[in-house]
């Protein structure tokens, strides 16, 4: 089991040095943003929502809630794709062949 959670933490090692190697940022600005900053905003904002989800008794605020959950999922798709998808679509990995 030890060699299975050492394999993945490896895999994502190398997708942060690869990710850094293919964009404007360095591996350091990539952890940063990552579990310094995006991580504990997420963990805040989904756990407020799911308290005052389930002790508001107003359905239109339930409403507002489900919906900036979905509007923080559609920013991180598109922080995706500016972080990752777009600099392989610039030939960011053709350089390092």
């Amino acid at each position: 089991m030890d060699t299975f959670f050492n394999s993945i933490c490896n895999a994502c090692i190398e997708l942060l040095v690869w990710w850094s190697k293919n964009s404007s940022f360095t591996y350091s600005e990539i952890n940063v943003w990552l579990f310094i900053i995006l991580q504990p905003l997420l963990i805040i904002l989904f756990a407020a929502a799911t308290v005052f989800n389930c002790y508001s008794a107003n359905n239109r605020f339930k409403t507002i809630i489900a919906k900036s959950s979905i509007a923080t999922i559609i920013l991180l798709v598109i922080l995706t794709i500016i972080l990752i998808v777009i600099p392989i679509s610039n030939g960011a990995l053709s350089n390092n062949t």
